[in-house]
């Protein structure tokens, strides 16, 4: 991702293991930062970032969204921030949602799909694929 920076002080949250910490960065006036998109929990071992269909779609809220509807249901949203783009496609079996699928620039080696399985109308089962 490249921003051209326009103000010298940038804020933002952090969030860590349910602990918000502030950042803060300062840079010269039209610098142009480039940095990877990273969506990801610290691994059990501590040494690296995991990244999983549930972070993705978690930080997909920092993306600017348009929704796509047929006849009234929601089947797709398509998630933009600078060049990069994941659309969240939504799945509808006799009306009731059955699976999520993420396409587009998301991570390597993620699953991709998130299935919802039913026993009658309570959800009993969620797979990642």
């Amino acid at each position: 991702m490249s921003v051209t920076v326009t103000e010298q002080i940038i804020t933002a949250p952090i969030t860590v293991d349910g602990v918000t910490i502030a950042s803060t960065i300062v840079v010269p006036s039209a610098v142009e930062v480039t940095a990877p998109i990273t969506f990801g929990y610290k691994g059990d071992t501590g040494d690296s970032w995991q990244q999983t269909f549930e972070t993705v779609s978690k930080n997909l809220s920092t993306y600017s969204a348009a929704f796509t509807y047929t006849l009234g249901v929601l089947t797709s949203i398509t998630y933009t921030l600078g060049a990069s783009t994941i659309v969240k496609n939504f799945t509808y079996t006799a009306g009731v949602l059955t699976s999520i699928t993420l396409s587009g620039d998301t991570p390597a080696g993620i699953a991709t799909t998130k299935t919802l399985g039913y026993t009658g109308d309570d959800l009993t089962s969620i797979n990642y694929s």
